[in-house]
């Protein structure tokens, strides 16, 4: 969840609803109010995520993803990297959305892809 823009939560907007939030990455979102989860009678249960400006929950990080150039991929020296939940990844998901090992390391790196090493790093 990077590079959203909304009037309300740029990642995430709640309303009326308790969504499971877990080996995301909230980051670089534009919104005229909470840039990244805005809640309206809501009550997610936020873990193993990375979200700009801190959030209450379990192995919260509030660190830069260190994500490549006009990518969000991970780089090198991303906190992200071996940092998710392992059991929270769905049965049945192998792949990230390259195609590559979805747990790499032995553990879920946070966000959509894993790391791996042919990724540009531009930093």
């Amino acid at each position: 969840m990077s590079r959203n823009q909304s009037s309300k939560g740029g990642a995430v907007s709640n309303r009326d609803s308790d969504p499971e939030i877990v080996n995301c990455i909230v980051w670089g979102n534009q919104a005229e109010e909470w840039p990244g989860i805005f809640n309206e009678r809501s009550e997610p249960n936020v873990s193993f995520s990375n979200v700009q400006d801190g959030y209450e929950g379990e192995s919260i990080l509030c660190e830069d993803p260190e994500f490549a150039d006009d990518d969000i991929r991970l780089t090198i020296n991303s906190p992200c990297i071996d940092a998710g939940n392992n059991q929270a990844v769905p049965k049945g998901v192998e792949q990230d959305i390259d195609a590559n090992p979805r747990i790499k390391n032995g553990i879920v790196d946070k966000g959509a892809y894993e790391f791996s090493p042919n990724t540009k790093q531009n930093k």
